[in-house]
């Protein structure tokens, strides 16, 4: 015989076996961890657009209609009067991020009513992950 062959003995065929699928649960098991926890972001992110849509409406009552959205009008409809329970995130150039620290967009459509929008999890503007919340519709949109 001229060349040599490969023998795998049973126990380590058995071994690799093993290992390949421990490898495998530990990805499948990783992936959906890892879904769970985007989609728990989502939920936070969301239920912080509506707390920060509420807080504005409220303000734009208050003071006679919105003519303008800057971060700093913002943070103060935020934590005017409810210093204990926000405390929205804040980038180091001042602008209030969501979960992801993306600046949220926070565009004005009449004298009480914005648009909130989060860039999602990819960070990326203009796609089927933004989480938008319309405080005309009081409801989430897609984008």
């Amino acid at each position: 015989m001229g060349g040599s062959q490969w023998q795998i003995s049973p126990g380590f065929a058995a071994a690799l076996a093993a290992f390949l699928l421990l490898l495998f649960v530990a990805y499948h098991e990783g992936s959906h961890h890892n879904k769970l926890r985007t989609r728990a972001q989502i939920i936070a992110v969301r239920s912080e657009e509506h707390f920060m849509a509420t807080a504005l409406t409220e303000n734009a009552l208050r003071i006679g209609g919105l003519t303008n959205l800057n971060q700093q009008f913002v943070f103060e409809s935020l934590t005017a009067g409810n210093q204990n329970l926000i405390r929205p995130h804040i980038n180091a150039v001042g602008e209030i991020v969501d979960i992801w620290q993306t600046p949220y967009r926070i565009t004005l459509a009449g004298p009480t009513n914005f648009v909130f929008r989060s860039a999602g999890p990819n960070k990326k503007f203009g796609d089927k992950d933004d989480i938008v919340f319309n405080s005309a519709l009081n409801s989430f949109v897609q984008s």
